[in-house]
């Protein structure tokens, strides 16, 4: 069950991640939020693999380097994006009248203004201020987004600033924020289920009781019918082993992901395939990689629309309740424990504002997550059902052209990045707190030394982890993975914030 969590940690920070890499931050009035740079108009698909790239860059370039007060540059705006997703799915953001604690949060009854995150009265003018632009070499233009970005655009790619589009920025990454928030909701149920499971287990061998149905018992790694020796000399996967420790089976380096695995041969004979689609028009062959079921997408995407519809219903019958049950129900279904549901509630006034709060954010995530289905349905669909048109269908055909060139490249970036800022990552406080520093030092020995650029920002990030205090400590026989639970999802990623 440990592996199992830790597996669904991982898969939860990578989903982040993927999002976070290709987001910029902007700022406006004292409030952040993020946009993933894209383009708009002809060869629009092309555009915006480029511009994506480079604010990639931008954040893999961030990973060599520390702030005034010691932290990873790229790790500390991985993680204030990471506690934004939420808001920039929802479109609201509530600001902090004071400066914010160690963890990033703001103290209670501290909470003023809301703003907005819609893009008439935020993005058209936040691009203009790019927080953390300071930690960048001093050059006037890195202030804005396009500045930010733009060093980092290929010159041969025959894209410019001017090619970035801010509403099309909008409208793509509020979607994508919705859908890691999706994700994120659906991976908090799977961990309230099994931390609810592990409890029961371990009352169950708390009591001497027979713990996976058989008589067995794990004792020091060995599986015996006799008994165990005394639990303190029990140890698990997490003993504390470069090879196999809990964080080391469960990491894998950009290396093994995307040469070991095959990923970058298969990726090649894909775009061959792809190109011969592309040139000849062939049908068959562009099956393979454009869908043909447009009747059958529409009506999948009908029928979310209805059931989503009714999660309306339900929010507004709850905005309506008297008394706080229906709304404590709701929250104990989110995964908050009873000491935060009873912070939420203290105040009357609270708990309508909450339960406006909620409904609200749902309705507007929703319309976002189903604008992005309906963009994504129209950039990998036929126009007609069952039959492929190479001239009406060029706009999808181009774009999955543009996704295939980058996709290897794109999965390298990601899992080097993840394993890198994530290795930051604080899960606890104090002296409890634990860090997946095997993701980090994993990554790092996997560096190929010969190539020289690879080298250089190996020796930057290993400078910067060193500079933040960030150690190796694979082998300490009592380190525990640094796995993500219900409470640092709805603390840190989902929570709820309310207007005071």
């Amino acid at each position: 069950y440990t592996l199992y969590k830790s597996r669904i940690s991982k898969n939860v920070l990578e989903t982040i991640s993927a999002f976070c890499m290709e987001a910029v931050p902007v700022e406006k009035g004292g409030v952040t939020s993020f946009l993933i740079p894209h383009a708009k108009g002809p060869n629009s698909a092309k555009k915006d693999v480029e511009l994506r790239k480079a604010a990639r860059a931008w954040n893999l370039a961030n990973m060599s380097k520390t702030t005034e007060k010691g932290k990873n540059v790229a790790n500390s705006v991985w993680e204030m994006c990471m506690g934004k997703i939420n808001n920039v799915c929802t479109e609201k953001s509530v600001t902090c009248s004071v400066a914010k604690d160690d963890k990033g949060q703001c103290p209670p009854g501290k909470n003023t203004n809301e703003t907005k995150l819609d893009f008439d009265s935020f993005y058209k003018t936040a691009i203009n201020d790019v927080p953390f632009s300071k930690y960048q070499r001093p050059d006037s233009s890195s202030t804005s987004l396009i500045g930010a970005i733009g060093k980092y655009i290929d010159p041969n790619s025959r894209v410019s600033q001017r090619d970035f589009n801010t509403e099309a920025s909008y409208q793509a990454t509020t979607g994508s924020a919705c859908k890691v928030s999706q994700y994120l909701k659906g991976s908090r149920q799977t961990l309230k289920a099994l931390e609810k499971l592990t409890n029961k287990l371990d009352e169950r061998n708390s009591k001497g009781g027979n713990v996976i149905g058989l008589d067995l018992k794990v004792c020091d790694g060995k599986v015996n019918k006799d008994g165990c020796k005394a639990k303190d000399s029990i140890k698990e996967y997490d003993s504390g082993d470069k090879e196999t420790g809990i964080d080391s089976l469960t990491t894998m380096t950009s290396k093994e992901a995307v040469e070991g695995s095959g990923m970058k041969d298969a990726q090649k004979e894909l775009a061959d395939e792809f190109k011969k689609c592309k040139e000849s028009g062939d049908e068959e062959t562009c099956k393979k990689f454009l869908a043909t079921n447009r009747k059958e997408q529409e009506a999948m995407l009908a029928e979310y629309e209805i059931r989503s519809k009714a999660m309306v219903g339900k929010l507004e019958k709850l905005e309506k309740s008297t008394g706080k049950d229906e709304i404590t129900k709701y929250l104990k279904e989110e995964g908050y424990s009873d000491e935060q549901i009873s912070s939420m509630l203290e105040n009357p006034d609270k708990v309508k504002k909450l339960k406006t709060e909620i409904k609200e954010k749902y309705a507007t995530s929703r319309k976002n997550l189903i604008n992005e289905m309906k963009r994504k349905l129209d950039g990998g669909t036929t126009k007609k059902d069952g039959q492929i048109d190479v001239k009406e269908d060029a706009a999808a055909i181009d774009t999955i052209a543009a996704e295939l060139t980058d996709k290897t490249s794109r999965y390298r970036d990601l899992v080097h990045f993840n394993n890198i800022v994530s290795g930051y990552l604080a899960i606890g406080e104090g002296e409890d707190a634990k860090r997946n520093t095997a993701s980090l030092f994993r990554e790092l020995e996997d560096v190929d030394g010969s190539d020289q650029a690879a080298q250089t920002a190996k020796d930057g990030i290993t400078q910067a982890a060193s500079e933040a205090g960030i150690s190796d400590d694979r082998e300490d026989e009592n380190k525990d993975p640094a796995s993500l639970g219900v409470d640092e999802i709805n603390e840190h990623i989902l929570d709820h914030e309310i207007v005071e």
